[in-house]
């Protein structure tokens, strides 16, 4: 009952007493990466289960054959834009791309490109850290 280093976030938490061979903490996003993980591995490995999945995802597609459609009438999509909420848009100063942007420190997944005839996108868990970077006079 040691500590170990968690391999969604990173941090070096405590084992639980249950389980000596732990890889994850208990936090809820590393327990969907390891999930995650663990469907992916089981699809590459086992025909049986991935042929069950699809057939679990066809049923459902049939079940709710409306659901994408009903899906792009409620969220606009990145390239048209919320056209409904652009009227409260601020346009009189063109704004750089990312100027004022920046994204919170935590745990995120990055995702690569699609490469053709690959059927899994490559993926890193990164840990991101705002750094405080101070101009030398």
């Amino acid at each position: 009952m040691g500590l170990f280093t968690c391999l969604g976030c990173g941090q070096r938490v405590q084992a639980s007493p249950s389980q000596a061979t732990q890889k994850f903490c208990s936090a809820l996003i590393c327990q969907r990466e390891r999930k995650r993980l663990w469907q992916r591995e089981k699809r590459r490995s086992d025909p049986d289960y991935l042929e069950n999945q699809r057939r679990a995802q066809a049923a459902w597609a049939k079940r709710n054959s409306e659901y994408w459609r009903e899906y792009r009438e409620r969220v606009p999509s990145p390239a048209t834009g919320n056209k409904a909420g652009n009227s409260e848009m601020d346009t009189s100063t063109p704004a750089k791309m990312d100027a004022h942007r920046t994204l919170p420190a935590g745990v995120y997944r990055l995702l690569g490109p699609l490469v053709d005839g690959e059927s899994d996108t490559p993926e890193w868990i990164v840990r991101l850290v705002p750094l405080v970077l101070t101009r030398q006079s």
